[in-house]
């Protein structure tokens, strides 16, 4: 009897360390070493089509944008605007590098996107030649764009079912 007991207790506690011990690398996945699972060929392939999508979208709302202000106001304003776009397109596809990568790579700092955007400003308060304004506004063109594809996908779906 008392050997049957001292199965049940090592058996007891045996079953209680394999409960603890997804617990604990639950507590460690999220103590920041969260283990993603690997990409799919779907997932990826759909990241890249919406990535090419949202790059499209930038780039033509930078060109009306340019014709707009160059209507509007001069050619060099125009100018000014589209060196802040073409600005906002490198570092937004750096930014899209970087979310492509996450979970295949170490997580490092990127403070390359952050240099594209500081060295463009100081050009621009520098240079006689570029307005701040123009440039920074050039440089927020893939954030509407952004806005604009968000609200393009949330109203889509309502009107496929009204229809």
């Amino acid at each position: 009897m008392g050997s049957a007991l001292a199965e049940l207790s090592s058996e007891a506690r045996s079953g209680a360390q394999e409960n603890e011990q997804p617990e604990a690398e639950g507590v460690q996945a999220a103590e920041g070493n969260p283990q993603l699972p690997p990409p799919s060929e779907n997932s990826m392939r759909d990241y890249y089509q919406l990535q090419q999508s949202l790059l499209r979208l930038t780039f033509v709302f930078s060109i009306v944008i340019f014709c707009s202000v160059w209507g509007l106001y001069s050619l060099s304003t125009a100018l000014n605007y589209i060196v802040g776009a073409c600005t906002g397109l490198v570092y937004f596809r750096m930014l899209a590098r970087s979310v492509g990568r996450i979970g295949r790579e170490g997580s490092k700092p990127s403070s390359g996107r952050l240099a594209i955007f500081i060295g463009v400003m100081v050009v621009s308060t520098q240079w006689q030649q570029l307005s701040v304004l123009p440039v920074f506004l050039g440089f927020l063109t893939y954030k509407a764009a952004l806005v604009t594809f968000v609200i393009w996908t949330a109203v889509m779906p309502s009107q496929e079912t009204a229809s």
